[in-house]
Formats: C-alpha cells, sequence, structure tokens
C-alpha cells in the first residue's frame, strides 16, 4: 500500500474527531429548556428560609436533570419526570403552587409535602399532566376545592391530599380515574356527600376520607363496588350509617377497617369465617351489645379497638384463638367478668386496653400480663394481681 493512503488512513480518525458537528461538549446539557423554565417559574412563587437551600442548586446555568435537589429527568429525552420537596427533610418552602407546574407534560411524579407554609389553591394547570402517576401534596396548608378537571389525569394512581385546608365537595368526575389506586383526603374540611361514582374505581385499594364533615348515608353502589378495595377509613365523619355496614366485614380481600367517631349504634354484627381483616376500628361510637363469641373467625386480626363504646358482657375466651392479635383496646366499655386466663396464649400481643369497665377477677398470669403499666387495668370493679394489688382467697 502506498504510503500516502497509510498517512490518510492514519489521519482519518482524528479529522473526524476533530470535526465541528462531531465536537463532543465538554458540558453537555440534558434538561428540556421548556421544562426548565416551568421549574424556574414555580421556584420564582415560593421562597426558601432554611440553611439547607435546596432551591439554591436550581440555577438556570446547571442542568436540573443532573444538579437540581429533587427533580429527577428521562435521560433519554431531558423531560422532567419527577419532582419531590418534602419539607421535613429541613427544607422550609413558603408561597404558592404555580400554575406552571402544568407544563411539565412528562411529569409522572409529583410530591409536595410537610410545607405548612405553602397556601392558595390547586392550580387548575395540573389537569394538563396527562402522565402524572403520583400526587401527593400532604401536610401543607393548601385550601380552596379540589378542581374538577382532575379528572383528565388518566394516569393517576395516587392522589394523597391529606392535613391541608381543602373544602367543597369531592366532584363526581373522580370517579372516571380507572387508574387510581389509592385515595387519601383526610384531615381536611371537605362536606357534603360521599359520591356514589368513587364504587366505579375498579382499582382503588386504599380510602381514607377520614376527618372531614361528610354527610349522608354511604352509598348502595360500594357494596358491590370497589372490587379490589384492602383499606377504608370513614371515621370521624358526621355520616348517617348508624350500624355497621355488614358488607364491610364480609368483602373478601378487604384488610384495614376504620370507623371510628361515627355514632354508630346497634350491636357488633356476627363475624363471617375466613375473613381477611387485619384491623378493625369501632372506637369511640355508642355500639351496644356483646362481643360475639365467633369473633375467632378473625383469624388475620392484629389490631382491635372497641374503646369507648356501651359494649356489656364478657370478653369472650375464643378471643384467644385469634393468634396474631397485637393490638387490644376494649377501655371505656360496660364490659363485666374477669379477663379470661386464655388470653396468655397470645404471644403476639403488645399492647392492651382494659381499662373503665365493671372487670373483676386475677389478672391473667404471665410477663406480658402483669408487667403492664396499671392504668391498662384502672377504674374497674375488682380487678387484682400483678400490676395492681394482690388478690384476696375468694378471688378465683
Amino acid at each position: 500500500m502506498p504510503s500516502q493512503q497509510l498517512l490518510l488512513l492514519f489521519l482519518l480518525p482524528l479529522l473526524l474527531l476533530l470535526h465541528p458537528g462531531n465536537a463532543q461538549n465538554p458540558n453537555p446539557k440534558l434538561c428540556s429548556p421548556d421544562d426548565q423554565l416551568s421549574l424556574l417559574k414555580f421556584k420564582s412563587g415560593v421562597s426558601d428560609n432554611t440553611t439547607t437551600k435546596v432551591l439554591s442548586t436550581w440555577r438556570p446555568a446547571r442542568d436540573c436533570c443532573f444538579h437540581w435537589k429533587g427533580v429527577r429527568c428521562n435521560l433519554t429525552t431531558g423531560a422532567v419526570t419527577s419532582l419531590k420537596l418534602h419539607c421535613s427533610q429541613g427544607l422550609k418552602l413558603q408561597g404558592a403552587l404555580s400554575p406552571a407546574l402544568g407544563f411539565l407534560p412528562s411529569l409522572r411524579v409529583l410530591e409536595l409535602v410537610g410545607c405548612k407554609h405553602i397556601n392558595g389553591t390547586i392550580p387548575r394547570n395540573l389537569q394538563r399532566l396527562t402522565q402524572l402517576q403520583q400526587l401527593v401534596l400532604d401536610d401543607n396548608n393548601l385550601e380552596g376545592e379540589l378542581p374538577s378537571l382532575l379528572h383528565r389525569l388518566s394516569s393517576l394512581k395516587n392522589l394523597s391530599l391529606s392535613n391541608n385546608r381543602l373544602a367543597g365537595e369531592i366532584p363526581r368526575s373522580l370517579g372516571t380515574l380507572l387508574t387510581l389506586q389509592s385515595l387519601d383526603l383526610s384531615h381536611n374540611n371537605f362536606s357534603g356527600f360521599i359520591p356514589k361514582s368513587i364504587a366505579n374505581l375498579p382499582a382503588l385499594q386504599n380510602l381514607d376520607l377520614s376527618f372531614n364533615a361528610f354527610t349522608g348515608h354511604l352509598p348502595v353502589s360500594f357494596k358491590k363496588g370497589l372490587p379490589a378495595l384492602n383499606s377504608i377509613d370513614l371515621s370521624y365523619n358526621n355520616l348517617t350509617l348508624r350500624t355497621i355496614p355488614s358488607w364491610i366485614l364480609h368483602r373478601k380481600n378487604l384488610t384495614d377497617v376504620n370507623l371510628a367517631g361515627l355514632n354508630l349504634t346497634g350491636n357488633l354484627p356476627e363475624f363471617p369465617p375466613n375473613s381477611t381483616l387485619r384491623s378493625l376500628n369501632v372506637s369511640n361510637n355508642e355500639i351496644r351489645g356483646e362481643i360475639p363469641r365467633n369473633i375467632s373467625n378473625l383469624q388475620e386480626l392484629e389490631t382491635l379497638d372497641l374503646s369507648k363504646n356501651k359494649i356489656a358482657g364478657r370478653i369472650p375466651s375464643t378471643l384467644r384463638l385469634v393468634e396474631g392479635l397485637q393490638v387490644l383496646d376494649v377501655s371505656y366499655n360496660r364490659l363485666v367478668g374477669p379477663i379470661p386466663r386464655r388470653l396468655e396464649m397470645l404471644n403476639s400481643l403488645a399492647r392492651v386496653n382494659f381499662r373503665n369497665n365493671k372487670l373483676c377477677g386475677r389478672i391473667p398470669h404471665g410477663e406480658f400480663f402483669s408487667k403492664r403499666s396499671a392504668r391498662v387495668y384502672a377504674n374497674n370493679l375488682c380487678l387484682c394481681g400483678l400490676p395492681l394489688k394482690p388478690c384476696s382467697n375468694i378471688i378465683p
């Protein structure tokens, strides 16, 4: 091969490397310019009053995908896919949510949590985020109504707005969010009826509407709807349920039920066999009658809270058959007789409360019961034995 050809083969890679079209940028910028602008508009509406100065990393000269705290991107397109800012981690933001957040078209996760100085309303522009899967705005100071156009978030899986000052009614249109798996509107000022359209959510697993001002009956559609429901919390509302809905305890796959503070009356229902319940809280109601002996059907139960009712009769010894029980609270009722000795067999017990009843007899032997605080046995008729005073010979 001629020497000129050999020289050309040697120089060709070097020439290609030095060609302007192939020169490598020493500081490539991946972040989408439009997304960066939207984030900067959000930043301009809030102030960061902490020493961590998280938002000080949000500088136009720096790539938002790699250097802006709380921001994540698609590393192929440069589009912002996640924005997570948690004030519980040392951040202290003050201001309002900018409508510019609605101009992040690839956003999948939006979390702004624990920022008590973030106020104002939820921007209507968030309806544009059709790829959004997680909208978590817990523990802020947001107010106003829930935008009805949120139903356009067709990919949404988790909507969590707890611990704000949101008010008004739940828009019926939320019942069209077919991918929604978790809905948490707890600890707000929502009112009105719970819309029956919520029962149309085929993927909903967790529903928490507690600590609001909802009124009226629970929609009949809930009885046959919500096929994926695992957890329901309706506690501390103004609902007119009257008694514990039988369908709740008979629902397959339901694991956690909280109906505390709903002015429920009537008796505890019979518990069905093969129950999947892990937690049942019906405290702070007006429930009467006795604890059913077939409470032993709740084989998966870990937490049972019957406190602050008007339940009478004895604690059934069949409770010993709920082998995984960890928390038992029957305080502030009208229970009589002894604490069943066979409860000693519940090796998983971690917390009990028997105070303010009419119980009488020897506290079960064993390290767990004898080492509880005396407060958990206080204000009964004649309980005795450790940690209380010794029993007399006439008490078995």
